[in-house]
């Protein structure tokens, strides 16, 4: 159920690049809890802002960001 399912995330940023790491979370749930891999990457790009305000939101911002989303986790 998705009272019990886990969802871990780290960030970390290593060298030029921010990396959002979903390894170790629970396989994608039936229902309305797990996201395809463009929700998941537009809910990150929205907190990254959120985060760091003072980044300008263009091509050059998004490609630094990596996802790390393992097949049938968090897609």
């Amino acid at each position: 159920s998705a009272a019990s399912d886990v969802y871990k995330r780290q960030a970390r940023i290593e060298e030029d690049r921010l990396i959002y790491d979903f390894n170790g979370s629970d396989p994608q749930a039936i229902g309305g809890v797990s996201a395809p891999p463009s929700l998941t990457a537009s809910a990150l790009f929205v907190a990254t802002k959120a985060i760091f305000p003072e980044i300008p939101v263009n091509q050059g911002v998004y490609e630094v960001i990596e996802i790390v989303a393992p097949e049938q986790r968090i897609r």
